[in-house]
């Protein structure tokens, strides 16, 4: 009888234990991750009522299963509006987070200031708005 709940404390406890180390990282990915719904759900409102961002796929999609095998085009694209008078300057766009990597296909010369690969970064040039 005494072994027998011996185990079951044990048992108790691994799980208590187990439970304590992997609550945070289920709370993380619980905040962090979308899902594909709110990301097509997701606004263009920044903490800024005066500036937009949005980021997508050809399409307007914000989810996409990408084979790296076809050759369809792997972009995405980055909407960045100032709505009412005013400017952005050094607006920079992070995707060091991402799996993928950055490059520059030239296609937006007079938008982008710099794009550093290493860092998976780019800084665009200065937005206009108003008169």
């Amino acid at each position: 009888m005494q072994t027998r709940i011996t185990k079951i404390i044990s048992s108790i406890l691994a799980l208590m234990l187990l439970l304590t180390v992997a609550s945070p990282v289920i709370s993380y990915a619980k905040d962090e991750f979308k899902t594909a719904s709110e990301l097509e759900n997701q606004g263009v409102t920044t903490n800024n009522d005066n500036v937009e961002i949005d980021v997508y796929y050809k399409g307007g999609t914000h989810t996409k299963v990408i084979d790296i095998q076809q050759e369809e085009e792997k972009k995405v694209y980055v909407k960045v509006r100032v709505k009412e008078v005013g400017y952005l300057e050094n607006t920079t766009i992070d995707f060091s987070a991402c799996n993928f990597e950055i490059a520059d296909d030239e296609s937006n010369a007079g938008k982008i200031q710099t794009i550093n690969q290493d860092k998976k970064a780019g800084v665009l040039n200065k937005i206009y708005s108003g008169p």
